[in-house]
């Protein structure tokens, strides 16, 4: 039976899948997170899943960690979410090779949406099917895996990082340049802070929700439903975007060095603070600070 561990943060493992998704679907209008599917019933094991919030203009990843056992073959798989329900998926039947790390790219392109690729082919943003994966488990490296191009930044461990919030202090912090930060009730004192820094929280039907982005980071709060969310900071110069459409009590604080987008549908929702000096009315209950609209 395979031993096998599902990470979303460090790891000094040798064999290991790397699973990259992204989309060109917008986040979180379209899709606002990806469930992982590893399906490994075909060596004798079970299935096993793994959700986080999607990044807009990121991918997300996740690290398979082979501890013992058959290779494989396993199934993956990533169905893209919209407030729980799948929108999209996309699979890939993959296999570890002994000693290495294999990169597999699992996007949820719209061009792939009436595509079907091979078993071992994923489909690219042209959605054009594209072989990843070598049909057996040799010490032959399959022609895409191993870590990504020196410009893709999201292999590196530490990368993502994925953690449920409640009630104490959260926060996106150490080697993870890329969180995903989910509040299933209480969502007081959650932080992200650090240039270059993204965070993903998810705050929906969340209560008393506090948040603090600040040190040139970019937070994407996702605070529908939400009941009081009237503390979130932006702070510096960093990039904040709030959705609090169908909330209560909500309000956006933006520093006069912050970027800052509110989405709104009630009137106990605002932009706010001093630092709101370039305030735009974008129409549909968008507001924006010190930015354009979208």
């Amino acid at each position: 039976m395979l031993t096998a561990t599902l990470l979303l943060g460090c790891n000094a493992a040798v064999t290991e899948i790397v699973v990259s998704t992204e989309t060109d679907r917008d986040v979180p209008g379209e899709l606002d997170a990806v469930r992982w599917e590893v399906d490994a019933t075909a060596i004798g094991g079970g299935v096993h899943e793994r959700e986080t919030a999607l990044v807009p203009g990121a991918p997300v990843r996740m690290t398979l960690v082979h501890e013992g056992g058959p290779l494989g073959p396993l199934t993956l798989r990533a169905l893209g979410l919209r407030d729980g329900r799948e929108v999209t998926r996309a699979e890939i039947e993959a296999r570890f090779l002994l000693g290495r790390s294999v990169f597999i790219p699992l996007d949820l392109f719209r061009a792939c949406d009436a595509t079907r690729c091979g078993p071992a082919e994923a489909c690219d943003a042209e959605g054009r099917c594209v072989q990843v994966v070598l049909p057996d488990a040799g010490m032959t490296p399959p022609p895409d895996a191993g870590p990504p191009p020196a410009s893709d930044s999201g292999v590196d461990a530490g990368d993502a990082c994925a953690e449920t919030c409640g009630g104490g202090r959260c926060e996106c912090e150490g080697s993870c340049d890329r969180c995903a930060l989910r509040c299933a009730d209480d969502c007081r004192d959650v932080r992200c802070s650090g240039r270059g820094r993204e965070c993903a929280i998810d705050a929906r039907d969340a209560s008393n929700v506090e948040v603090e982005c600040k040190g040139g980071a970019r937070c994407v709060i996702d605070a529908r439903g939400a009941s009081n969310a009237e503390t979130i900071r932006c702070r510096d110069d960093s990039d904040c975007e709030l959705d609090c459409r169908g909330s209560s009590n909500c309000r956006l604080d933006c520093d006069e060095d912050a970027r800052c987008l509110l989405r709104c549908d009630g009137d106990n929702c605002e932009a706010a603070g001093e630092g709101c000096e370039e305030r735009r009315e974008c129409g549909g209950g968008v507001i924006a600070c010190n930015r354009d609209c979208p």
